[in-house]
């Protein structure tokens, strides 16, 4: 069943989530902060990202007529620079930057204009001949490249997503995912991709999780539907054996609806699935989260105003945990957002679970009426009750001088806040912004 969540409504939640003042690329839903990245201030770098990925803590980027860079996330600064493809090669924009699994090289994507000459290069390093780009395919429309991770000896597939015929030219637009072996690319010779999915639509980025399991978040015009897909290994290994591509079915193969086109597609480490759809005039861009099962899902972050636009999409760790993040960059400005999960019972959003989180909570208990994050709400079921208050107690972490149990004023108003389960408070209310987006499932 489709199950629509009123765009005023969920706005109202998106406006109630604590946000740090120097985010200004997207605005993080409740549970989650921002903080940007790589703006060029402070002394950082200034980065302008057609597309990235993040390894081991740094963000790797590749910025138009500037090159393929490695950013230390912490301290913004350069740390490597691979430059260009070094054979007079005339491209339009960067597609994708992908490492492959064992960090060795990584792979770039080019389209062209009119998509007359879209290429696909890897790029190493080796101490003989420096950094060295090598064209390995040509690939029209080409949007996104994921590798899967269950390599063998002799395999090692790369999974591409591309839009043969290009996009606008033709009618409906009919994008594909391809597949290669690209075991032994480090030899100068090309890859061969041949179509494995026929998804139609715009291209769009795709996703490889452990299992070896693909998605893929369509992006059709807004008068279509939009669909997650998931095409399982069993799927894949079928069509690769029988020559004939895969065509989804909403039975066999759909998730969840989209509102708006995917942009891209990643998973975290817990084989959760984390989109981003670029936004329209009528929609705001959103970052979305959901487990890799039939259902809906959550909001991560969203712009500012449905006249943004979200250029990249990187994802590394758990985002259940402390250590997951999720980069993205808009198109009219610098940097990238470093998305966070917030620490369970952090309502204002100031990376502590104190005092002032336990006046939130009080002053919303027993609320049921649209309750979120910044309200108390810590578990996500809508409403501030004992099961927040104990999650908030169990992850009581002060700042410096703090004490780690609460002191005993807090203890004091904990226990009104229990008083209050006989008294109940209801209802928050919230603004509606100039562009609305909403989630379905």
């Amino acid at each position: 069943m489709r199950r629509f969540l009123h765009a005023p409504s969920l706005i109202a939640i998106l406006l109630a989530a604590p946000s740090l003042a120097a985010a200004t690329i997207v605005e993080p839903a409740p549970g989650y902060r921002v903080v940007d990245q790589l703006t060029g201030s402070g002394g950082t770098a200034e980065v302008w990202p057609a597309a990235m990925a993040v390894v081991d803590g740094s963000l790797v980027a590749f910025e138009n007529r500037v090159g393929l860079q490695r950013f230390d996330l912490t301290s913004g600064s350069l740390e490597e620079d691979w430059g260009e493809p070094g054979d007079g090669y005339a491209y339009w924009s960067a597609s994708f930057v992908t490492p492959e699994p064992d960090g060795s090289a990584y792979w770039v994507g080019f389209t062209t204009p009119r998509n007359a000459d879209d290429r696909i290069y890897r790029v190493a390093w080796t101490p003989d001949e420096g950094v060295k780009w090598v064209h390995k395919a040509t690939l029209r429309g080409n949007f996104d490249l994921e590798f899967d991770s269950r390599q063998t000896e002799n395999e090692l597939y790369a999974y591409v997503s591309a839009n043969p015929s290009a996009a606008g030219i033709s009618s409906p637009p009919d994008n594909r995912i391809y597949r290669a072996n690209a075991k032994n690319a480090s030899s100068e010779g090309k890859v061969s991709f041949d179509a494995i999915v026929d998804v139609l639509g715009y291209s769009a980025g795709l996703a490889v999780d452990a299992r070896g399991d693909l998605y893929y978040g369509t992006w059709f015009s807004a008068a279509e539907s939009n669909r997650m897909y998931r095409f399982t290994a069993n799927e894949i290994a079928a069509a690769a054996a029988s020559g004939q591509p895969i065509v989804p079915s909403d039975a066999a193969n759909r998730l969840f609806d989209l509102q708006v086109g995917a942009l891209d597609t990643e998973v975290d480490d817990a084989g959760r699935i984390v989109f981003a759809s670029a936004g329209n005039e009528s929609w705001d861009g959103l970052v979305g989260l959901a487990d890799a099962d039939p259902g809906g899902f959550s909001p991560v972050a969203a712009t500012w105003s449905c006249y943004d636009r979200l250029a990249a999409l990187a994802v590394s760790g758990d985002l259940s945990g402390a250590s997951g993040r999720v980069f993205v960059a808009e198109y009219f400005q610098p940097g990238v957002a470093e998305i966070s999960p917030l620490p369970p019972g952090d309502a204002n959003g100031d990376g502590l679970v104190d005092k002032a989180d336990a006046s939130i909570l009080a002053a919303h208990w027993l609320q049921g009426a649209g309750a979120a994050w910044g309200d108390g709400d810590f578990n996500r079921d809508g409403a501030v009750d004992d099961l927040d208050l104990a999650i908030l107690a169990a992850n009581w972490q002060p700042g410096p001088g703090g004490t780690s149990v609460p002191e005993p004023s807090v203890a004091v108003l904990l226990a009104g806040v229990l008083a209050a389960l006989w008294r109940g408070r209801m209802g928050v209310g919230g603004t509606v912004r100039d562009c609305d987006f909403l989630t379905t499932g």
